[in-house]
């Protein structure tokens, strides 16, 4: 349409930002194991699953920059999955015990927090695609489908035609 911005045009296919994000994790998850020392293992996977983390957002917020946001959603369940995974069991298993029971189990009810902040946000989120996706197949329901754009809103306004009956107490 003629002065819209046109996202298909600015952006970038979903697939190609999901496999980007992958690559780029695989490579940093093997360059940060192998930086490491070897007798540190709990050190390494305490930063794989963090940054699994972090890529998890960087691929939620990677949905905005996508015409299909599909792959990116699913890299981002993927990474936070794998992030909460790898947390959870470095931190449960006590791997090199590192840990004393007391900071174990505060950590272990942090990762439980995020989880159930995340499991939440997720819902609400969900709920909230449904009930746009419902109003999207029935605008009669919900009101117009999508908002009038205000140039198409200024151009399907046309004046008030003139009133031809005469004024009170004139000439017709």
């Amino acid at each position: 349409m003629g002065g819209r911005f046109d996202r298909r045009g600015a952006a970038y296919p979903g697939l190609a930002v999901a496999g980007l994000l992958l690559v780029a994790a695989a490579l940093l998850f093997l360059v940060l194991y192998l930086a490491l020392p070897a007798h540190d293992h709990f050190g390494a996977l305490v930063a794989i699953g963090i940054l699994a983390l972090v890529f998890g957002l960087a691929s939620y917020l990677a949905r905005a920059l996508s015409v299909d946001p599909a792959p990116a959603r699913l890299a981002c369940y993927g990474f936070l999955g794998m992030g909460f995974a790898v947390l959870l069991l470095t931190i449960g298993l006590n791997v090199g015990n590192q840990l004393s029971l007391i900071g174990q189990l505060a950590v272990l009810v942090v990762l439980v927090l995020l989880i159930a902040g995340v499991a939440a946000f997720a819902g609400w989120r969900s709920t909230r695609l449904g009930a746009e996706s419902r109003r999207r197949e029935h605008p009669a329901e919900g009101g117009p489908a999508t908002p009038p754009h205000p140039v198409d809103y200024a151009a399907a306004k046309e004046p008030a035609p003139a009133d031809p009956s005469p004024a009170p107490g004139g000439k017709p």
